[in-house]
Formats: C-alpha cells, structure tokens, sequence
C-alpha cells in the first residue's frame, strides 16, 4: 500500500576514532587462553566472517563533545548506551526474527560483553564524573531490556488468551441463547424437554398440530422437502455435466448445472432465514430426508393420524439437533479453562487469526511474535478438537439468523467481545469455506452481493478448482470486487441486447461486445493470467437470463413508463460499486421509483442517471494536507481502514479517525495531533458534495497511549462530537462509535464502544475493556459533555480499569424504555 508519511532517507552514520580498535589474537596459544576465559562464543564471535565479526566499534551518531556516550555498532547492529534505545531494538528484533531468534542473540550478545575484561570501550560522564566502561553497561542494559521484552511478551500472551477465551465464552453463550429461542419456537420450553422428552400419549399426538409451533414445524417440513428436491437436482446435473467428459462437459456446464446451481443458493438463502435450524440439516441429506418425509401432510393446517406422525416425526428430528448442539456447547464450556484446553484454542488457526485481526496484532511486531512463540510449544488434544469443530459449527445456525448475512466472512478490524460475537468467528468459516465445494466458496466470494453469485461460482471454478487454501479464497474476493462493475454493465448489456428489437438490439449488440471485451480484459488483469475472462464470458448468458426474469418481475412493481424504459436500457453503473439502473431495479425497485420521484420534483437539471449517480457514487480518492495532518478521501470501508493503519503505524503518537458519509458510504481517514483529530478539513471546498457539506459520522478513533487508564475511554469531547448532528438538526438516533487504543505494558490494540441510545433512562454509555479482559458497559444519565458531564467527569477522575472499580449504570447496555399505555 502507499505509505502516507515517507521516511525521509536514511543518513550514514560518519566513524569515530576516539578509541583504538581491538586488537585480535591469532596465536594459537593467545586464542587458546581466550577460550578459557571468555568461552567459545566470543572467540566465535571475533572470527566469524573473517575480520568483519561482531565487535565493538564507536559511531558518531550523536552530536556532543569527542567523549560523549555514542552509538556503538555489533556485527550489522547499531547500538546506542540509553538503556531505552536498547529496549527499543531487542523488541524490534523479536518482532522481525522471532522470540527464540532474539533471545539468542541477546544472550551472545551479553557473553561478548561481559567477556571484554581488556581494551574495550569507555568515556567520561560529565554528570557521574567518572569514567563508564561501554561494555559492561550494554551488557546491563541488554539484560534489563531482555527482561522488559519478556514482561511485555508475557503481557501480550495473557491478554490475548483473555480476548481469545472471552470471545469463546460469548459466542457460546450466543449460540445457546439464539439455539433455545428456536427450541421455544418448534415447542421445547425449557431444557427438561430437550434432553428428558416423555412419550406422548395418543390424545397429545392428536392434538400435536394444533399445539404451539405445529405451524412452524409444518413449514420446516415444507422447506426441507424443497431444498432436499434441490439437492437431488443439482446432483442430477452435476451427474449429467460428468457423464459428458471434460471437453462436453465444460462447454454444457453454463447451461446445464450452473443455473441450477444458482437456483439452489437462492433457495438456500431463502430457507435458512426463514428456519436456521435448517442450516445444520441440509449438509446431511439423509437427516434432511428424515426430517422431509412428512411433507405430504404438512399442509398449512393439516390435521389427522398422517398429518400428526408427520409433525412427531420432524419435532424429534429438531429435538435431537437441537440437544446435540446444546451439549456440544456445555461440553466446551465446562472445560474450556482447563490447561490444556485452553492450549487448543491458542492452536485453532482460525480462532487464533480472527484474534489477532480483531486487536490489529500483526507483524513485526513483539504481541505478534509472543503469540507466535506460544504456538510453537504448544500440544494439539484432538478429542477436544472435534468437539469444539462441532460446536464452531454451531455458528452457521447463529449466522442463519441474521438476515443477510452468509454464513462466511473475511473482515478486517472486527470488534472483539459481546458486541460483535458473530464478526468474531467469521474467520473460522473463511477456514471452512476454502475446503468446500465450488458452491460453497462461489457463497463465500459472493456473500456480501449475493445478486453476483453467478460471477462468484465462474471465479470458484476458474481460480480455486482443487485449491483448500483460505489465502487462495481471499484473493479470489479480491478478483471478485474488481470485476464485479465490469461484469454487472456486461450482465445488463446482454439482457439489453436479447430483449430489444431492431436497431435497439443492434445498438444492444454492440454496447455487449465492448462489455463483453472490458469484461475479458478487467478479469484477466485482476487474476494475473488469461483464462479467467473467457470463462465468466462463457457462463455469462445463464446469468444474463436469470437477470431478465427478474428484472420482468420487478418491472412489474414499477408503474411509471419512463422509468420502466430507462431501466430496460439502463446499462451503465450508477453506483461506486458498479451497479447499473437495472441491478437498483432488480434489488429494491420501491426504492427506484421513490428516487426516480425525487429527482422529478426537483431541478437540477441533469438526466436521471446523472443525478442518481451523484447520490449514490463516492467522490473520487484524493489527499489533502491539513496543518494537523493529512485527509485521505473517496475510500471505501477497506480502503478507509487501511489508510487508517498505515497512519497509526507511521506516526502511532498522533490520533487517526475514519469518518464516514451515510449517503454514499464514502470513507475518509483523517491523521490528527497528538491530542485530536481536526475537522477543518470538513470545510474545504475539495470536501463538499455538490457545494453541501455531508453529515459525516465519526466510525473510529485513535487515542495515542499516554500510559494512563482513561486512555481507553472516549472524552467529553468524544461524546460531544458523536451527537453533535443530532442536536443541530434536532433528531434523535441511536449512534455508536469506536475508538482504538495501546495497552501500555503488552503493546496490543484494544477497542472501546461508546454511543448515545435515545429513550433509554441513561442514554450515554461506553463498553471497555478492564484488566482481566472482561468487559464493562457503564452509562450515564446527562450528556457526558457541557453542564451535565459532572458524572462522566467523577468516573473520569476515579476510573482504574480494575474490574472491582465501581460502573455506573451498573454495567447494563442502555435500552430503550417502552412506551407508556
């Protein structure tokens, strides 16, 4: 990435020689008798690489008379006497090297040292008013420096076990709660009926479908039947592309299995919202099967013998998956703190990146290089393995119950913790997706833009035909977001050029051959090699033809003949993300029309997709320098997250934020000073929006570390900013914001959620981290800000981050009061 903040170029430190060289033995019996008194390794040490080995030598590298301390160089190491320089390089080399690479060097480093009884190096101190052997000082130095980087490694390790163990503990509770509202939902009250169900007696079961839930379980049946129908029709034209030979069977596959490919994921996405417990049933066919054997008489308000039979049958097959998940989470809960165990998360590879993603540990970094060596002496325990793989699995169900959101994610900067259990875990079905079927990672590239599955499912086969590496699924993402524009104009062309008639479709024609040709070219660009754009061209029609009747359908919705033709010819993308008039017609054609009216009733005198496009592109990408530091616009999420890391880790004394504009999505990062990030920026004409300035929300923030406790908590002037939109125009929203911080002692980022909820008794609130790695949310009554911040200003001054220190609001989120009848 562009670095923002160039290094300015490294000067050659000039010699010194204010002190005679040493001089080297090379008798046979001088080295002898060095041996004996210094031990190996510092003979080592004088005679490896012939003259050039590691000794001592002064550098000029500090100004100040010909006998002040200096720099002294060690091999290819620069060294400097401040005991602080010393700490600064030893941790900088367990970064880069590793833990173990580093403890060795230092402890041959302070053998040399200690071994240099003669002719080595001194100066006079002027304020100690005595001579200073250099040697024996780096040697102390080196040993106190050792022992503040193992303290600091110590430190990362405990408190990313503590995020990492935390963050277990709230997914399983997470889990468990969200796995006994479906239990209620299909007609298990309390746990007793999940694990000890009595037999029902012939009355109950006659009664079953009139009971609570009988109507969901109908419907669970229903929708097992149609995704277990959908999976034998995929494996049907997965059988018949097979039957064809590679050669046949590549060239049938658009037309043959890929539609039905894409029908099935839809049907997927459908069901699983609906009922998620029927995400962990799908991938067994033959529990589904069980579980769709009564479909015939799970009518809507089926009764009778069958229709009874049907409804025990399919509650027996959700109370077993249900029971079964619930004592796979009580398994790992009860022994998650034994040591071993705890072992097994530390080497869970994706629980341990998702972590390290979540505190923004990466490397060279010394928290990197201390979890790194952890991992390195730890043992794996495979029946725990397999228990908590089955209670990961657990999370499909939970995702399963968010509307939207694929059951696989690779996001960067995820919020650890209760607030984001989910996010948390994301990462370990990234693991699982890259091991699945071309189906299961085309779901993974597309998750975000499922209307984009048929590009998905060209890259899964094109790029990861046989490849089980997650690092190989995220760069087809990358393919993904840099085609998927080009692909969207070439979708629309090819539904534009197969419904028109005349000179339309010869104008339709050949607005698909330049598509078809920019297509080829951005997707062969993207993988590196050519092949990958002939392939998506060869599966485009499929695609092209589903898009047609679903753009027949949404046309229907839209009344007004205008917009209908713009739409019908609307080829060209409107949006940053490349969508044309037809993908915004086919996703939300209610929301077209009501922008369609807007821009009627208004006057700004350009054409309607000139207008739209205004609203819903960002700004192009473009630098300002501000006096307090540099504003980074037109970016996404991503790109906005990025600038930010790269602000933090040039200059990690400043503060950064993201800001971000509701109406487009536009992300801009801003570097502050040392004590606030500046919003003069927001006035520059280079940042107003068609001469307007946009309500820019603040998403994250960075407090530099200062060694205090209330480093982590937002200030009054956080809170004041947050809101500030809302008191001007006079509306009321929830809204929350971020802030990142350094823990002084382990070096690791931390995050803190503070936000105002409106309606609530105490509206104000913050959620931050304390010492043992638990969270505490404590909320406020009066504005945290002006003249009602006299209680934020006394949890201010008290604050420790002990976990005994008292929270105000009693360390309850803020929830809206209800309604008075």
């Amino acid at each position: 990435m562009r670095e923002l903040f160039p290094r300015a170029p490294t000067e050659q430190p000039a010699h010194r020689h204010d002190s005679p060289p040493l001089k080297r033995p090379t008798a046979g019996p001088a080295i002898l008798g060095l041996q004996h008194q210094a031990g190996n390794r510092a003979v080592t040490g004088l005679f490896v690489q012939g003259s050039g080995g590691p000794t001592l030598q002064r550098l000029a590298l500090q100004d100040g008379p010909p006998l002040a301390p200096g720099h002294y160089r060690y091999g290819s190491a620069i060294l400097g006497l401040a005991p602080a320089a010393m700490r600064t390089f030893l941790a900088g080399m367990a970064g880069t090297d590793g833990l173990e690479a580093e403890r060795k060097w230092q402890q041959g480093f302070v053998a040399d040292m200690r071994a240099t009884t003669t002719g080595g190096h001194s100066y006079e101190d002027p304020e100690l008013k005595q001579s200073v052997k250099v040697e024996p000082t780096l040697a102390t130095n080196a040993e106190r420096a050792q022992a503040d980087v193992e303290s600091q490694a110590a430190a990362a390790q405990a408190q990313f076990q503590q995020q990492l163990l935390g963050s277990v503990r709230g997914m399983l509770a997470s889990s468990e709660q969200k796995i006994e509202g479906e239990a209620r939902r299909y007609g298990f009250p309390d746990h007793d009926s999940i694990f000890n169900p009595k037999p029902l007696t012939a009355g109950q079961a006659a009664l079953g479908p009139s009971m609570p839930g009988g109507d969901d379980v109908r419907g669970a049946i229903r929708a097992a039947k149609e995704l277990l129908d959908g999976k034998r029709k995929v494996r049907k034209a997965r059988e018949s592309v097979a039957k064809l030979g590679p050669l046949l069977g590549d060239a049938a596959r658009p037309n043959t299995l890929e539609p039905v490919l894409s029908e099935y994921h839809s049907l997927r996405q459908k069901h699983f919202t609906k009922f998620p417990i029927l995400a962990a049933l799908e991938r067994n066919e033959e529990r589904l099967a069980e579980m769709a054997s009564g479909a015939q008489f799970a009518g809507p308000g089926s009764t009778g013998p069958a229709a009874s039979a049907a409804l025990a049958k399919a509650k027996e097959e959700m109370r077993k998956e249900i029971a079964d998940k619930l004592s796979n989470i009580a398994y790992v809960r009860s022994r998650m703190d034994e040591p071993d165990k705890v072992d097994k998360f530390w080497l869970d590879p994706a629980l341990r990146e998702s972590t390290k993603r979540g505190l923004a540990i990466a490397p060279p970094t010394l928290p990197h290089a201390a979890i790194e060596d952890k991992v390195r002496r730890l043992t794996a325990d495979a029946e725990f393995e397999a228990k908590l793989k089955a209670v990961m699995g657990t999370g499909l169900l939970v995702l399963s119950f968010v509307p939207g959101v694929g059951a696989v994610a690779g996001a960067a900067g995820l919020l650890m913790g209760a607030v984001d259990v989910i996010g948390a875990f994301q990462e370990y079905y990234w693991e699982e997706a890259a091991a699945g079927t071309s189906l299961e990672k085309a779901e993974a590239i597309s998750q975000t833009e499922p209307s984009l599955f048929g590009l998905a499912l060209s890259i899964a086969t094109g790029l990861l035909e046989g490849v089980a590496e997650a690092k190989a699924l995220e760069g087809a993402i990358g393919v993904f977001k840099a085609v998927r524009s080009a692909y969207r104009e070439a979708r629309a062309a090819a539904v534009v050029a197969n419904a028109g008639s005349g000179a339309a479709k010869a104008a339709g024609a050949a607005d698909l051959v330049a598509a078809s040709e920019k297509l080829r070219t951005t997707a062969d660009q993207a993988a590196g090699k050519p092949g990958l754009g002939d392939r998506i061209l060869a599966d485009l029609p499929a695609d092209a033809r589903s898009a047609a009747r679903s753009l027949d359908q949404s046309l229907k919705v839209i009344k007004d003949p205008a917009l209908k033709e713009l739409v019908r010819r609307g080829d060209r993308a409107v949006t940053s993300d490349g969508e044309t008039l037809m993908d915004l017609a086919i996703n939300d054609p209610h929301g077209l029309a009501e922008d369609f009216a807007e821009w009627q009733r208004g006057e700004s005198g350009k054409r309607f997709e000139d207008w739209l496009r205004d609203v819903k592109q960002m700004h192009p990408h473009g630098i300002l320098t501000d006096p307090a530091g540099v504003v980074e616009w037109g970016l996404d999420a991503a790109g906005a997250r990025r600038s930010y890391e790269a602000c933090l880790r040039e200059d990690p004394a400043r503060e950064a934020g993201i800001y971000r504009d509701p109406a487009t999505g536009e992300h801009v990062c801003v570097q502050g000073s040392a004590s606030f990030v500046a919003t003069s920026w927001m006035a520059d004409a280079d940042n107003l929006r068609g001469g307007v300035r946009p309500r820019w929300e603040m998403v994250i923030h960075h407090h530099p570390n200062r060694g205090l406790a209330i480093d982590r908590l937002p200030s009054m002037e956080d809170f004041a900013h947050i809101t500030h939109e809302q008191r001007a125009v006079g509306t009321q929203h929830p809204v929350r914001s971020l802030i990142t911080w350094t823990d002084p002692v382990s070096g690791i980022r931390f995050e803190t959620e503070f936000g105002y909820t409106p309606g609530a008794p105490r509206p104000y609130w913050a959620r931050y981290r304390v010492d043992d790695g638990t969270f505490r949310t404590a909320s406020f009554q009066g504005p945290p800000f002006g003249s009602g911040s006299a209680e934020y200003q006394q949890f201010l001054d008290s604050f420790t981050a002990r976990p005994t220190h008292p929270v105000p609001g009693g360390n309850l989120p803020p929830v809206t009061a209800p309604p008075r009848r």
